[in-house]
């Protein structure tokens, strides 16, 4: 796998549409055809000022010939930089971006940045390169009930020129070294490039901590230890889990997790029970169940684009309330290991 640059307009791109309604189009520059990836058209929509809910209306080779043919085309009729994924068959557009406006972390250069740093678990996909680092202050080994775990950090290096670097929190569970990302706005710090994206990374990595975050982040695995899973919790992530390739076999299991709801309350069918009643019914699993169920498969079954998506339902978990909050009296032992 190659990541390669590039610079042009807009005006060099061509659309082609998909034979498939559910296929995004191709795009061709110049004798190239290349695929396209989502943030590619994220950045496309950035570009534009636009809601990528349109593709929802109208599919992508239309919405990119309308736009085209807009006034605001003529705005952006500018040079661009093109980052594509070369893997040998098949050739990704994965983002386009300004050209000169900021710099652009290059796959190789910050690749060998964060192993030279002591980066653990780096990983690329999609655009993105991310790597765990323990926090200047330390890992600090502390208990959550009877539970043992460390603060760590984790970093997100976009490699295609869009977004901005960030750091995201994570607690590391020690009994099945589940890495429990808040994979959230609640609780990211963007890093800020300036003119030298290589210094700033550099520098934040090496004296980049967050105390305070930590702590909230510890309050609320807490209090999961101490909330019951609503039916609606359980629904959500189940549904979560079917429906992604690599984790879709541990459904059975994440069952055993949470019992058989539809035996425990009557129903052949749970989407018969009404939203603001499923909120309040409670299963036999606590939240922190269920954040542990999610974060095993993210950390040690999913893909890494599997994973990113359970990390990020993770986080919104933790930056919002339990419906059940407090609704357990006594905290027990939780099993180390969720799955097999």
């Amino acid at each position: 796998m190659d990541i390669k640059y590039t610079t042009g307009k807009l005006t060099d791109l061509v659309a082609l549409p998909s034979a498939k309604s559910n296929e995004k189009a191709r795009i061709k520059i110049g004798s190239e055809v290349y695929h396209t990836s989502n943030r590619f058209w994220h950045s496309f929509c950035s570009q534009f000022q636009i809601s990528s809910k349109i593709f929802g209306l109208f599919n992508h080779a239309e919405v990119f010939e309308r736009l085209c043919k807009s006034p605001k085309f003529k705005e952006t009729a500018k040079d661009l930089r093109f980052c594509i994924e070369d893997n040998g068959p098949t050739k990704r557009l994965l983002a386009m971006s300004p050209d000169g406006k900021s710099q652009t972390l290059r796959y190789s250069r910050i690749r060998d940045m964060l192993e030279s740093k002591g980066g653990q678990n780096i990983a690329y996909h999609d655009g993105l390169i991310t790597a765990n680092f323990n926090p200047p202050s330390g890992a600090n080994e502390f208990k959550l009930g009877p539970d043992a775990f460390t603060n760590r950090l984790m970093i997100q290096l976009p490699v295609d020129g869009y977004g901005d670097p960030a750091f995201f929190l994570e607690l590391l569970r020690l009994m099945c070294s589940n890495g429990m990302v808040a994979y959230t706005k609640s609780f990211r710090s963007t890093i800020k490039t300036g003119k030298d994206a290589y210094f700033a990374v550099n520098r934040a990595i090496e004296s980049y901590d967050n105390d305070s975050g930590f702590a909230s982040l510890q309050a609320r695995f807490e209090l999961a230890q101490k909330s019951w899973a609503s039916v609606n919790e359980v629904m959500q992530l189940g549904s979560l889990i079917h429906g992604k390739p690599s984790v879709t076999k541990y459904t059975k299991e994440f069952r055993n997790v949470t019992g058989d709801l539809c035996a425990q309350y009557g129903m052949t069918n749970l989407e018969a029970i009404p939203l603001k009643k499923r909120v309040l019914l409670p299963t036999k699993a606590r939240m922190y169940d269920l954040l542990n169920f999610a974060t095993e498969l993210a950390t040690h079954k999913a893909n890494t684009a599997d994973a990113r998506i359970l990390n990020a339902h993770v986080g919104r978990l933790l930056a919002s309330p339990y419906d059940l909050e407090g609704s357990a009296d006594k905290v027990t032992k939780f099993k180390d290991f969720l799955t097999t």
